[in-house]
């Protein structure tokens, strides 16, 4: 029963353990490799001279990501926006900078302090809090590799919503809870001494009905968006992969099946186990 655990946990998390430090930070830079072949020439005359004042996303798109890749669809997004004439630079030399800032970032005190989270948030379920300028833009990546690499229940609130109405499932806990906050520098009063009153209010153990409360403050306090915004993303990834390994939780396709999408299914990453050479089509 234990090595066919092993097995499991090889696939989720061994899998990103390859490929955790520089190979995912270079692959921010690896936001060129796409085609427009396909795109047909009217379209995009029509996309370039700015006809278009709103472009949708399919949720389609994102088992393209499955979890690995979210840095390098962030960068396709800049370049394929620059190309098409909607964004006038294409941001190349933030994104060279932040893969610098990055490898030297990440040293061993920085993997400590992400091994430090976890073990906080060991046997917790977690809630992500933040306000609407990073709650889609970080939150929802966050969540998604809380709960399907860590296998971790994980959910996301904005950070005011949150104050009105959920704090007050967290007066006693039977059971262990985590409240994980991110902090902005560039945050208003208003946000900072709301997250400053739920600091108070939780983070302390000296308060019984705090027992069973974890309390996290990741501080967003880097010198620009591109570094705040990848520096928290891989740091949220280390958490997520520590928490994996603490919790150790063998999957059962869950996704795969509840969505009736083959593309997350044991099967497909036994067979495509890099998930960059995944056919368009698989069999469910």
């Amino acid at each position: 029963m234990l090595q066919k655990q092993e097995a499991v946990m090889q696939l989720r998390l061994e899998r990103l353990e390859q490929m955790l430090g520089d190979p995912l930070f270079e692959s921010i830079l690896w936001g060129h490799e796409y085609d427009l072949g396909g795109l047909d020439n009217s379209l995009r005359i029509k996309i370039e001279s700015g006809q278009f004042k709103r472009i949708v996303f399919s949720k389609a798109c994102r088992p393209v990501i499955p979890l690995y890749h979210v840095q390098q669809f962030f960068s396709i997004f800049l370049d394929l926006f620059h190309k098409l004439k909607i964004t006038k630079f294409s941001y190349q030399s933030e994104l060279e900078d932040s893969v610098k800032f990055l490898k030297a970032e990440f040293h061993e005190g920085t993997l400590k302090r992400a091994e430090a989270i976890a073990e906080k948030l060991r046997g917790s379920r977690i809630i992500l809090l933040r306000t609407a300028d990073w709650y889609v833009t970080l939150l929802k990546q966050t969540t998604m590799f809380f709960n399907e690499i860590a296998m971790v229940p994980t959910h996301r609130n904005l950070l005011h919503e949150f104050s009105h109405t959920e704090v007050a499932a967290y007066s006693d806990p039977a059971n262990k809870q985590a409240i994980v906050t991110f902090c902005d520098s560039n945050a208003d009063d208003y946000t900072r001494n709301k997250i400053q009153t739920l600091e108070g209010l939780f983070g302390s153990k000296e308060v019984p009905q705090n027992c069973n409360i974890e309390f996290v403050k990741i501080e967003l306090n880097q010198d620009d968006f591109f570094k705040k915004f990848f520096f928290t993303h891989f740091i949220t990834i280390y958490v997520a992969y520590y928490l994996g390994k603490y919790s150790d939780v063998k999957g059962r396709g869950l996704i795969s099946i509840a969505a009736k999408n083959p593309w997350w299914s044991q099967r497909s990453i036994e067979l495509f186990p890099k998930c960059i050479d995944i056919p368009s089509v698989l069999e469910s």
